[in-house]
């Protein structure tokens, strides 16, 4: 359940990719504009996963999961329905918004419930799942976009985001105890983060990471117009 949960960003991200193209056709504007609806996305993501972590310490794991994935499920069917690319745009931020929610959340919830050892087990059979979903989301997304338009590929985000949110409502325990819940006070949260930029380790391994993944995802965006 929590590896599905995982799973939502990366499916999300690279599931549309090989229907760039057909939706700059379908809504008569640039490739430039369509590629937008990525960085938007990517932005957003980031944006969400330095609150969701605080607020959820709060408010426990499972309520905040279940509003962004109800987020996610709206911005979905926008997406779906967007007559036109800055309705597009604002559906994929809104998507990111609400997926941030499923991998920040389902660590937590992997420190919550087990011990080190048995944690990182569980988050290695995570880090599959996240590995195997771009693999498989552009073939899917591909195979959607040929039989059945790139409006079905949301369509098929928006099944997704009601089977997961069925499944935290009746079958998703909270994995926060109250007692282990703490106030939200933003002066503390902007304290953690600046003690976290002090650390040279971290700056530089986040560097590194942001370096490989701004590279990757250049490439997404512009490959389709390539290679299709």
């Amino acid at each position: 359940m929590l590896a599905a949960l995982t799973a939502l960003g990366p499916l999300a991200t690279n599931m549309y990719l090989p229907a760039l193209p057909a939706m700059a056709e379908a809504l008569d504007t640039g490739a430039d504009q369509v590629q937008l609806t990525l960085s938007v996305y990517l932005a957003g993501l980031a944006l969400a996963q330095l609150f969701c972590g605080p607020i959820s310490d709060r408010y426990g794991r499972r309520p905040v999961m279940i509003v962004g994935f109800a987020l996610f499920l709206a911005a979905s069917l926008l997406c779906a329905l967007a007559p036109s690319i800055g309705w597009l745009l604002v559906g994929r931020f809104l998507q990111a918004l609400g997926g941030a929610a499923g991998p920040v959340l389902a660590r937590a919830a992997v420190r919550d419930i087990y011990g080190p050892l048995e944690a990182g087990r569980v988050l290695s059979y995570m880090a599959s799942t996240m590995s195997l979903a771009p693999a498989l989301a552009p073939v899917v997304g591909a195979g959607l976009l040929l039989f059945f338009g790139w409006e079905s590929i949301f369509w098929l985000l928006v099944l997704y985001a009601v089977a997961m949110l069925a499944t935290l409502i009746w079958m998703l325990p909270e994995s926060l105890s109250l007692e282990l819940r703490q106030s939200v006070e933003p002066l503390v949260i902007l304290r953690n983060y600046r003690m976290l930029l002090t650390q040279r380790a971290f700056v530089g391994y986040t560097l590194i990471n942001a370096a490989v993944f701004a590279g990757m995802f250049a490439f997404l965006s512009g490959s389709s117009f390539v290679l299709i």
